[in-house]
């Protein structure tokens, strides 16, 4: 296991043990194998990792950053929160139903 990490994000400190946000979603798409689409969504910069990773894999994929303003990032796209979201949330949702 990776050792133990404090982080500074916006909301305060975040402590970390074991890897990182790009780590987990890398060993989940590495789990989970081709053939979905994956989406990431996220709200403040140690969600950025998880934005690199998410653009990194094959087949469709999206990574969104969620937060009233924006700011520099690696997110595909940007949401504000509540109604952009609920509405992005609706349309993920249909679209699956469609398959």
């Amino acid at each position: 296991m990776e050792g133990l990490g404090l982080l500074e994000f916006e909301a305060g400190l975040e402590l970390r043990a074991g890897r990182d946000k790009g780590a987990a979603v890398e060993a989940i798409l590495e789990e989970a194998g081709a053939g979905g689409a994956v989406a990431f969504l996220g709200d403040d910069v140690t969600d950025e990792v998880a934005f690199r990773a998410v653009n990194g894999a094959d087949g469709p994929h999206l990574s969104v950053l969620v937060r009233l303003g924006s700011r520099e990032t690696a997110a595909d796209v940007w949401l504000r929160p509540p109604e952009e979201l609920k509405g992005f949330l609706a349309r993920w949702l249909e679209a699956g139903n469609r398959e």
